[in-house]
């Protein structure tokens, strides 16, 4: 039961993260275009933007998990959590392992983001 929970609040919270990495991806790709074709206007815009968006990716995805955690253990979605027949401590288990996924993926973008930095200067 442990599993579906988990592949359940996957699937919940990837509405709210997917979002927030495509729109990292896409400014990851216009920056990197841009040192392809080495248009000074955009590298400035694209390397300027992607800055912000993956140091504030880490930040944004540790909000909405919170926001995640909170709505989905504490209104009216948790109250229909508690009625499966799982214990409490798989379903905080199951959220707390989902939050922590999310987050290492960012600092795992993060670290990429700096490596590839560090590499390309």
């Amino acid at each position: 039961m442990l599993g579906k929970l988990l592949k359940n609040d996957f699937i919940g919270s990837a509405h709210a993260m997917l979002p927030v990495y495509l729109v990292a991806l896409i400014a990851g790709a216009i920056t990197a275009l841009s040192y392809i074709f080495n248009i000074k206007f955009l590298k400035f815009i694209g390397s300027f933007s992607l800055v912000i968006l993956v140091f504030g990716l880490v930040i944004i995805t540790i909000f909405v998990m919170m926001n995640y955690f909170n709505k989905s253990l504490y209104s009216d979605q948790g109250y229909l959590s508690y009625t499966l027949p799982v214990k409490s401590r798989d379903l905080l288990f199951s959220k707390a392992t989902v939050s922590f996924a999310w987050i290492a993926i960012s600092y795992l973008i993060l670290a990429g983001f700096v490596v590839g930095v560090l590499w390309y200067a």
